[in-house]
């Protein structure tokens, strides 16, 4: 019986111990992702206060797409017009944690970022927008639906868009705007 449970416990411990490399993977025992199932929570007024408001110029022509975390309009990805770095995410996701101070850099200094909360509760997520003093914004991909549209199974994900097509990808956790960088260049270029 000891024996079982140290096996166990060796077990555990490795699968602990691979959620800090640079991506976690998010798929239960039949690969579909683990997400609650329901539809976004409506924001609260806390979360108004926390989450970043989604620009009007960035809703979507039709009303789908994801909601927005914050105050504002929902948002089609595919609908977005130009050059786009678009982070999957989430708030119990540690390398994400890691990457998003680096992408709000970027944000500041680079380019846009739209970012996307994966298979989180918006209130988590939006308290860690705060925490972080995140100032781009984020939707609402409670269903993981975004797995199926930009091709990701394990967070953090990023992806380089381009008037609404993934025309780059950036798979594990970023470490540094000189990265980023790259990659939209590379995925840009010609």
């Amino acid at each position: 019986m000891r024996g079982r449970f140290g096996l166990l416990l060796v077990v555990v411990l490795l699968g602990v111990m691979a959620c800090g490399s640079q991506s976690v993977d998010i798929t239960g025992a039949a690969g579909e992702p683990v997400a609650s199932g329901a539809a976004p929570s409506p924001v609260t007024a806390d979360q108004e206060d926390q989450a970043v408001p989604c620009p009007q110029e960035l809703a979507s022509s039709t009303g789908a797409g994801l909601a927005c975390l914050g105050l504002g309009p929902n948002i089609d990805l595919a609908e977005l017009v130009g050059v786009v770095v678009v982070p999957v995410w989430a708030s119990w996701c540690e390398p994400c944690r890691a990457e998003l101070p680096i992408l709000q850099e970027y944000a500041q200094n680079q380019g846009e970022v739209v970012a996307v909360a994966a298979a989180d509760n918006s209130g988590a997520a939006a308290a860690l927008v705060s925490e972080l003093n995140l100032s781009f914004p984020s939707v609402q991909d409670p269903d993981s639906t975004t797995r199926a549209s930009l091709g990701w199974s394990a967070l953090p994900a990023t992806f380089v868009l381009q008037d609404g097509e993934v025309v780059g990808r950036i798979s594990g956790e970023i470490t540094s705007v000189a990265q980023i960088r790259q990659a939209v260049v590379e995925a840009t270029k010609g």
